[in-house]
């Protein structure tokens, strides 16, 4: 590449002054976008500014309708401008920059919205607007003004097109007491955005983003003091509950830290259960750092009653043998599963005394723990494949099957758990598992059925039932000799030395 530039340029210099014009117009003739570009460059920058910001117009309103998926329409040809902008900013035009790219942003939204592409067209604004951010250090705006010019670019953007752009914090020269500035800027920006009319059902994005922006102009500010109350502030209106709480305790604020999160939680069970879930592992983190580790197993079973997995299953099974209480607490656990009745709930409890402390945190929406989900045997099998009670497997997907209730895909983990013990159950799983696959009709299908039956292959070798493998896979050719493809994966399995 390097020696090609080089011979053009050695070809360009032996030509003549006219030869040279001759080309140039040439190819302004043949290239529509060269010889716009030769246009605005001869213009004062005056002109060019006003003929940049005309093409601006043109180029965004031209956009109608893009869908790169059908082929339909094109995305902004935006090259050009950025091209201009480049060179007017290279010429110490930083101003006329910033605001031909506030004309580029301003009409940003046509495009965007009209164009179904995978983010050329944000893309394409981005590159533009990578040329504001490199010019707003070289302009006449303060340097608070410049970082504010950004972040109200990053407030707005619903697209992601300032992601190619360059963060403004990336250049030198901006010190503490221009964050300051920012931070009081953004203070009074956020102080004005309403609440929310649906009170803790609703959540502003604005006022979300905004103080987000702000405890960063805080802290880059070296304002660390006002980031508590700040969030403390913004609290009930914007549930940032959990970014107080981790606060207050990176702080040693605990009490202050324990306040907040019952205030949280009791704020945010409803609607806002993830919060909440952050707020009640904060308390239990604070249980375990002051050993009380009967509370820590107290906040296990909670946990385990609204989620009812396996993963919180083991959980809890560690926090209650850590206080020599597992096994009372894991027969509840389990009747809970049967019945639905909550043992934390009642001083009885399920099946006894319930052996963990009362949280002071109130119960949450019953969610997942409705009475219409029980018997939970989704969950109960679960946990007996994993505590390898095999006979309860068994028992439990019984129940399953003849209630009609899903199994949530575990059939095939119950096949695989209980095939050494009960291979009749296992292959009536896998079965029916292949027959269903078979009857969908397509090669795909077809092939997702060989694991399954070389896994029933297996069981039948273990057992010395090769005759009736065999016999099995004579039946499937037979009863499916049309389908080619599946004939030719059952002729490959078909032999009982496989």
């Amino acid at each position: 590449m390097q020696k090609d530039k080089s011979l053009l340029r050695q070809s360009l210099e032996a030509k003549n002054r006219d030869a040279l014009i001759a080309l140039v117009e040439d190819l302004a003739g043949r290239y529509p976008e060269v010889e716009r570009d030769l246009l605005l460059d001869a213009r004062p920058a005056l002109g060019r500014v006003a003929a940049l910001r005309k093409q601006i117009r043109s180029v965004m309103s031209a956009t109608q309708w893009y869908d790169s998926w059908r082929g339909i329409g094109a995305p902004p040809d935006l090259a050009h401008v950025e091209r201009q902008l480049r060179a007017l900013l290279a010429e110490g035009h930083a101003d006329d920059v910033l605001e031909l790219c506030g004309s580029v942003w301003e009409l940003a939204s046509g495009p965007l919205n009209q164009c179904i592409d995978e983010g050329e067209t944000a893309m394409a604004i981005g590159e533009c607007m990578a040329v504001a951010i490199e010019a707003l250090p070289k302009s006449t705006l303060r340097p608070a003004e410049q970082i504010f010019w950004e972040l109200e670019r990053l407030l707005e953007d619903e697209y992601g097109v300032m992601e190619s752009a360059p963060a403004l914090s990336d250049f030198a020269g901006y010190g503490r007491d221009d964050w300051q500035e920012v931070a009081e800027l953004l203070g009074r920006r956020l102080a004005a955005v309403p609440k929310s009319k649906g009170g803790a059902a609703e959540l502003n994005y604005e006022r979300f983003l905004l103080l987000d922006a702000t405890l960063e102009a805080l802290v880059k500010g070296g304002l660390d003091d006002q980031v508590i109350p700040l969030l403390e502030s913004q609290a009930d209106d914007n549930r940032c509950y959990v970014r107080l709480v981790d606060a207050l305790i990176d702080e040693g604020r605990t009490e202050d830290a324990h306040r907040w999160c019952l205030r949280g939680y009791a704020r945010t069970a409803g609607k806002w259960r993830d919060i909440a879930q952050d707020l009640q592992d904060r308390m239990r983190t604070m249980a375990s750092n002051d050993g009380r580790l009967d509370v820590v197993a107290a906040y296990q079973a909670r946990s385990f009653f609204d989620d009812r997995s396996v993963k919180s299953y083991r959980h809890l099974k560690s926090a209650a043998e850590a206080v020599s209480c597992w096994a009372a607490v894991r027969e509840q656990v389990l009747n809970y599963l049967e019945t639905g009745v909550r043992p934390d709930r009642t001083p009885e409890g399920g099946s006894g005394t319930w052996p963990l402390p009362a949280l002071e945190i109130g119960p949450p929406d019953v969610g997942r723990s409705s009475q219409s989900s029980f018997p939970d045997l989704v969950t109960l099998i679960d946990i007996a494949i994993v505590e390898r009670r095999f006979d309860d497997v068994v028992i439990l997907h019984g129940r399953q099957s003849t209630s009609g209730r899903s199994l949530h895909g575990r059939d095939k983990e119950v096949a695989a758990a209980v095939a050494p013990t009960y291979p009749d159950v296992a292959l009536t799983i896998w079965r029916r598992i292949v027959g269903n696959l078979i009857g969908q009709g397509n090669p795909k299908a077809y092939q997702q059925a060989v694991p399954y039956l070389k896994q029933m292959h297996k069981i039948y070798q273990l057992n010395g039932w090769d005759k009736e493998w065999n016999g099995l896979i004579a039946k499937l050719r037979r009863e499916h000799k049309a389908k080619r493809r599946l004939v030719e994966l059952l002729n490959a399995l078909g032999r009982s030395d496989l």
